[in-house]
């Protein structure tokens, strides 16, 4: 295991890898320099070149910009209700498609089941103003029941809806992308697949216990050892002894390889019911053919971090996926940047002075796509970059308890949504305490800063994992 990282530690790394220089995403800085960045700031002299050199030259800056239950039984969705919100342009073939799942959710749920449409000029408040719902109250099922499945393109219904809405419900997100626009048929069989894959989870046979971890650590790569020891070691070892039946197994060290992944998904004896992977996740430049192919693919063991970028052969995106996969009954959890999707902004890019856009549109990852299509019931991953600063607490070293509490829900057969609150309610926390500190910036002492830092980015980073998928699916255990 890696040794913890104490608070005064002289630098923050984020995980993440350039498609095409194989550098980081972020150059290396200290804890009080990152504070007067988020806190708008001007960086002193040493700090500026040294943006400006990773940057490219770029000197842009915009401002720091805030991003615009009662359930009794998780289970019973009679109680909790379920409902389907549909992008305004949402083709008929795809309500056709997601017809099986949609008459199974409706019988469940019964008078509280929902199809409602976020309508192109909606925000947040304002859908919630017009289903009658006042935000920040408890769930109402019969008003908007506690699980949400959101169907449609992030450009149509925006990543920021789905987290202002995820706060008070378990919500989940559900959007094949069309590779060649003039074969919607396509697109209209991976939401058919994905409806029938949950039918057929929920009402076939029951999976055995079986959960994976696969922990790449790329050699000499300081952001892959943090996240293998400091995260997956000790949330392994804490699963073997509270959910001991379901013999938690780490591939690691020279085992993750694009290929022992690739066997994961091949064959219904090796694959997990739970699998967990930790990695670099790509990123390409805006508007690079690769980008909305292979953007948050997953970098393997494959790759030595040299300082070359990673190539075809090193990570695992959409395409590695078997064709003859079928993952009905399967959960994964990808610690990965931009592995569930990508914003159109960089929502970190306070960070490197420059908030610029980073993609021509916000968009789902395809691997995810690919997963879910392949039966898969949920994805759960990470809108932009992910931070070792999500599980490292002081001189303490790993803090995993939020992760821990997410995988012993799934394991124990809740719903996605529901495991889900356990971040949901860590980023509230976290975000009630930066709104307090955000206030008295002001009277701030300089060693206040690193502090702010660590806020400003643990809570921007719970923020950003999302589900992928049907919120209400869960394990069919034996």
């Amino acid at each position: 295991m890696s040794e913890p990282p104490k608070h005064n530690d002289p630098f923050v790394v984020s995980t993440g890898v350039d498609g095409e220089t194989g550098r980081s995403l972020l150059p290396p800085t200290t804890p009080e320099a990152l504070g007067r960045l988020v806190a708008d700031i001007p960086p002193d002299e040493e700090l500026s070149q040294a943006l400006q050199d990773w940057c490219e030259g770029k000197t842009v800056r915009d401002p720091f910009r805030a991003p615009s239950t009662d359930v009794k039984c998780p289970t019973d969705l009679a109680d909790a209700g379920w409902g389907v919100i549909f992008a305004e342009d949402t083709p008929a073939g795809v309500r056709r498609a997601l017809r099986p799942l949609l008459e199974l959710r409706s019988d469940q749920a019964k008078e509280n089941y929902f199809e409602l449409t976020y309508e192109a000029q909606d925000t947040f408040r304002s859908f919630m103003s017009r289903v009658g719902f006042k935000p920040g109250t408890q769930p109402s099922p019969n008003k908007l029941p506690y699980y949400l499945l959101l169907v449609g393109d992030p450009e149509k219904m925006p990543f920021g809806f789905q987290r202002e809405l995820d706060v008070q419900f378990a919500v989940g997100r559900l959007h094949f992308d069309a590779e060649d626009p003039e074969k919607p048929d396509v697109v209209f069989q991976a939401y058919r697949a994905y409806a029938d894959a949950v039918v057929a989870a929920e009402e076939g046979k029951r999976r055995r216990r079986k959960t994976i971890f696969f922990s790449v650590e790329n050699p000499g790569d300081e952001a892959t050892g943090r996240v293998a020891g400091e995260l997956v070691e000790e949330l392994a070892g804490a699963l073997q002894k509270s959910r001991r039946e379901w013999s938690p197994e780490v591939i690691g060290g020279k085992d993750a390889t694009k290929e022992q992944l690739r066997r994961l998904f091949q064959g219904d004896n090796r694959r997990p019911s739970f699998l967990f992977t930790s990695s670099h996740g790509l990123r390409f430049r805006n508007g690079k053919e690769e980008q909305a192919r292979a953007q948050g693919a997953l970098v393997c063991r494959d790759w030595d971090s040299s300082g070359a970028a990673p190539q075809r052969d090193h990570y695992f995106s959409a395409a590695d996926v078997p064709e003859d996969a079928d993952l009905t009954g399967l959960i994964t959890f990808h610690f990965a940047c931009y592995s569930a999707g990508t914003p159109q902004f960089d929502e970190f890019g306070e960070l490197s002075g420059i908030r610029g856009e980073i993609a021509p549109h916000p968009f789902v990852a395809r691997l995810p796509q690919k997963l879910l299509e392949k039966g898969a019931l949920a994805v759960i991953g990470h809108i932009d970059r992910t931070w070792t600063s999500s599980f490292t607490w002081r001189e303490e070293g790993g803090h995993v308890q939020v992760y821990n509490d997410i995988l012993k829900q799934l394991m124990d057969g809740l719903p996605v949504g529901w495991a889900m609150e356990a971040m949901g309610a860590y980023h509230g926390s976290l975000a009630a305490s930066l709104n307090e500190m955000r206030a008295m910036l002001p009277f701030h002492k300089p060693e206040d800063y690193a502090i702010y830092a660590d806020l400003w980015r643990e809570t921007n980073d719970a923020r950003n994992f999302v589900v992928l998928g049907d919120p209400a699916v869960r394990l069919n255990l034996d």
